[in-house]
């Protein structure tokens, strides 16, 4: 994991796809307008299931993937909190500096009021996130193969 001066607020232990999305949609519903989350962890950690959870929250019903090979996917949402319009899920894993990543638009997603930006992989592009971007670490059980560690944490002030 990357050093950020963050504050561990809350730590949940997840066993399969589905409780981490249900985790996740639990999570999301306590998002404010315009913030920012940063998904760290290592491959096949769930990262990928947690913005899944985040979308079901909206009621998005199309397959969520990581953009791995194009690296920004925009979702219109239309379902619960008509305040969201959009998610835009970021996947910085093949980056090779924060160039690329803005070469693609990200800027203008950061911050919208209107959209929530999840970034997998953002220690990355760390010089780019928000100050007050919210990170969830994803560790793998030791063991339980199954077993998802996720800490969410929030920048201290």
């Amino acid at each position: 994991m990357f050093d950020l001066e963050c504050k561990a607020i809350e730590e949940h232990a997840t066993y399969s796809p589905e409780q981490t999305q249900k985790l996740a949609a639990k999570f999301t519903s306590s998002l404010k307008l315009g913030d920012v989350v940063g998904l760290v962890g290592q491959l096949g950690a769930g990262k990928t299931q947690f913005v899944k959870g985040m979308a079901q929250y909206f009621g998005y019903t199309e397959n969520v993937n990581s953009p791995t090979f194009v690296l920004m996917q925009i979702y219109s949402i239309e379902g619960k909190d008509q305040s969201i319009k959009q998610l835009c899920h970021v996947d910085a894993y093949r980056i090779v500096s924060s160039t690329d990543i803005l070469n693609i638009g990200i800027e203008e997603y950061l911050g919208r009021q209107d959209t929530l930006v999840v970034v997998e992989w953002p220690e990355k592009i760390v010089n780019i996130m928000p100050q007050n971007t919210i990170y969830i670490e994803f560790s793998l059980g030791m063991e339980n193969e199954n077993k998802r560690l996720i800490t969410i944490k929030k920048p201290e002030k």
